[in-house]
């Protein structure tokens, strides 16, 4: 947030982009070990992770990056739960 408001008092042309946390090779989860053992975790079971993949977190910043005339913020995020 501290970052994005030195973005913002610059007053130039630019993106903000706030990617969901990052996973993929080399990547992984915390608790990978436990996901792939069919191992429960604890929580609340109606909430979701605000999760992306590496890829699809390279291919917004390139999309985004190609549009002349984008500004302001971009919620970045995988579309679906985990």
């Amino acid at each position: 947030l501290a970052g994005e408001r030195l973005v913002a008092d610059a007053q130039c042309e630019s993106v903000i982009l706030r990617l969901a946390g990052i996973y993929g090779p080399g990547r992984l989860l915390s608790r990978i070990a436990d996901l792939q053992a069919g191992t429960p975790l604890p929580g609340d079971a109606a909430a979701w992770l605000n999760l992306i993949h590496v890829d699809d977190a390279a291919q917004a910043i390139v999309h985004i990056a190609a549009q002349p005339a984008a500004t302001g913020i971009v919620l970045v995020a995988d579309d679906q739960p985990v």
